[in-house]
């Protein structure tokens, strides 16, 4: 597959296409994504076994999952600064990306990466979109679906 890296200097936004993939979108009154069909190549994700798309009953119980655990995560609660957003405040502010995976456990896990919608780039229904820092405009978190548990919740720095 020929994999394309795109590198925004300008606003430390990396986007990673391998070849071409289906997925779908999910738009629903309190937030837009797009879910990565299996065949998508993923390198940056460590422990993946094997690749599945979730469904979409999948990514409504997980939105379900957010808007319940991340008002309870300290760091998404924390303020970063006046250019920063409170992640716990602004859930709807934030496009997603969803990539599901099985880990070496057999564990099924599903990597989220929010986008803040203001500076989403227009190629993120297509590409996997990875900022170097934003603050909290952009974030990263992963579910568990075997016990609907949120782990790995990762917020950018500041340049």
């Amino acid at each position: 597959m020929k994999i394309i890296l795109t590198l925004l200097l300008s606003c430390g936004i990396c986007s990673i296409n391998v070849g071409h993939c289906d997925g779908y979108i999910m738009d629903f009154k309190y937030y837009k994504g797009y879910v990565f069909d299996k065949s998508k190549e993923v390198t940056f994700i460590n422990g993946v076994s094997n690749r599945f798309t979730p469904s979409k009953q999948e990514i409504e119980h997980i939105e379900k999952i957010i808007s319940v655990s991340i008002p309870k995560e300290k760091k998404a609660t924390t303020n970063l600064g006046k250019q920063c957003p409170k992640i716990s405040k602004n859930l709807k502010n934030y496009n997603r990306q969803y990539i599901g995976y099985m880990d070496i456990n057999g564990n099924r896990i599903v990597w989220i990466n929010f986008i803040w919608k203001k500076n989403c780039p227009s190629n993120w229904e297509k590409d996997i979109i990875l900022n170097m820092d934003g603050c909290s405009y952009f974030w990263q978190t992963k579910i568990n679906l075997e016990d609907d548990k949120i782990f790995d919740l990762f917020i950018n720095g500041m340049a």
